[in-house]
């Protein structure tokens, strides 16, 4: 958040409280007849999830839903329709939560690691922070058109984190310097 390289990724509709009132009605029936408070959204949907193209029917279906997909617009959103109380201070927590766990498991990682040495340790985090970004935003770049220039800001951002939680992961875990040790 400190850096601010989302902002020019993002977009505002021309007529944001026509749209908001449009999908916040929608969105709400929906929700509201399944019990959910928010959901996920695909606009074009097309055929049903798992459902057989079996009949002359539900394949002109398809291809109208494919075709209906091609021209436009396609939107992939999750969408709260109603109101919820949101506090900073327990999502930093809720994000502070998620980064602890995810450095023990990367100090767990490292630590099988005994050969590398401080730099090579750093590195190893900067990495494994690259490989977070390709499993959980370019996915969304291939089947979700996110834009490209998104992706990129994504993975920059994961490579950055992990870097400098590699710095200090690092620190703690021993690797080489213990290897040493025992020979």
């Amino acid at each position: 958040m400190g850096l601010d390289w989302h902002s020019g990724t993002l977009n505002k509709f021309a007529d944001e409280d026509v749209v908001g009132a449009i999908i916040k009605a929608d969105a709400g029936t929906v929700l509201k007849s399944k019990g959910q408070t928010s959901g996920v959204f695909m606009l074009p949907l097309g055929s049903v999830a798992g459902e057989r193209i079996a009949s002359q029917e539900s394949r002109a279906r398809n291809q109208a839903a494919h075709q209906s997909h091609e021209d436009g617009p396609y939107l992939y959103a999750i969408i709260r329709p109603g109101p919820k109380s949101t506090s900073m201070a327990v999502n930093l927590g809720l994000a502070a939560a998620r980064s602890f766990v995810a450095c023990l498991i990367i100090a767990l990682l490292l630590s099988w690691t005994m050969r590398l040495d401080y730099v090579q340790r750093v590195f190893f985090c900067a990495i494994a922070g690259l490989f977070a970004g390709l499993v959980s935003d370019v996915p969304m770049l291939i089947w979700f058109e996110a834009p490209l220039r998104h992706t990129i800001i994504n993975l920059a951002n994961h490579l950055c984190e992990w870097f400098l939680a590699g710095l200090v992961i690092a620190a703690f875990v021993p690797g080489r310097e213990v290897w040493e040790r025992f020979r």
